[in-house]
């Protein structure tokens, strides 16, 4: 698992929580490891995190493990940690991101010399690597204060509404062929709400105008109008319990969900992937990467004093006070 791309956001989400909230040292020591793993994966040639073997593969996903590495960077007092963090960065910044501010889903590099092998020459815009570049630049923004990762973030969030169809939500690669009528990615459009939102609270804490909060709730509704899974259903059921008592058991009735039958996630309409070379094309599923960023979309929007309640109503589901 150290290898994976993707460590920070596997870590992150429950061990910073678990620290802030509990001071849990697990969730500490968990964070730093992580951190650690990380740094052993930095080139200094590149410039960049990732897997050092025959090809120096760094995807835009990679951005999303940099809140990580800066917050472990502070919490350490590791300067060195921070630079590789802003390198990386400024890396992505210069080769991810093309000239119109869409976004290339991977670069390969040459590790002995830093040299670009290969990107995404098709020019092909994966809505999901669209919305890592959002959320990833305006967090690395809150760490440094570099007003470039700002409007490097904005520019990639105009292009993301720039190219939305009229539902709102977005497909999951914007250069595909008929666009609108490609499978759906909620997943981007949950993570580009949620790097829109940080967007507004920069904006709007330097007196500044924005756009984007109104961008991020058209988003959103849309998903909770169109998106939300029936909820799953409880089923009763009698099972025996064993007590304390040897060779004895009890019958108590249970109350359970029935996770065969219904939906086990929050959001339906992501697509895993659905390139021609994919050897399984998995559209319209539901993910785990929707349902937690929903979490940080309306833990954000309860900071910023706006009610989801209207939002989630446009499931149609009921919902407990």
């Amino acid at each position: 698992m150290k290898g994976t791309y993707e460590l920070g956001f596997m870590i992150a989400p429950w061990a910073r929580t678990a620290w802030e909230l509990d001071n849990n040292k697990k969730g500490f020591d968990a964070i730093i490891m992580a951190a650690g793993s990380l740094m052993a994966r930095y080139s200094q040639k590149v410039g960049c995190i990732t897997n050092p073997d025959k090809d120096f593969l760094v995807a835009v996903d990679d951005l999303m493990s940099l809140d990580t590495l800066f917050w472990a960077a502070a919490k350490s007092k590791d300067t060195r940690m921070h630079e590789a963090a802003l390198c990386h960065a400024k890396t992505s910044q210069r080769y991810h991101v093309r000239a119109d501010h869409s976004t290339a889903t991977v670069v390969v590099f040459d590790p002995e010399n830093g040299d670009i092998n290969r990107g995404y020459a098709d020019g092909s815009c994966w809505s999901r690597g669209q919305a890592w570049a959002i959320t990833g630049f305006a967090q690395t923004y809150q760490w440094t204060k570099d007003s470039s990762f700002l409007e490097t973030s904005k520019a990639c969030a105009d292009y993301f509404v720039e190219h939305l169809p009229a539902t709102a939500i977005p497909s999951w690669d914007f250069q595909a062929p008929g666009n609108g009528t490609q499978p759906t990615d909620t997943i981007a459009a949950i993570i580009a709400s949620y790097g829109m939102l940080l967007i507004h609270e920069i904006e709007t804490a330097a007196g500044r105008p924005s756009v984007y909060l109104e961008h991020a709730l058209k988003i959103i509704e849309a998903v909770c109008a169109f998106h939300v899974n029936d909820p799953v259903q409880f089923v009763s059921a009698r099972d025996s319990i064993e007590t304390a008592s040897l060779g004895s058991s009890s019958y108590q009735e249970m109350i359970a969900a029935d996770m065969e039958n219904g939906a086990k996630t929050i959001f339906n309409g992501a697509t895993m992937n659905n390139h021609k070379f994919a050897p399984c094309r998995w559209a319209n599923q539901g993910l785990v990467y929707a349902d937690y960023f929903s979490l940080l979309v309306g833990n954000k929007l309860f900071d910023m004093g706006i009610s989801v309640r209207p939002l989630l109503s446009l499931s149609g589901h009921s919902i407990s006070a």
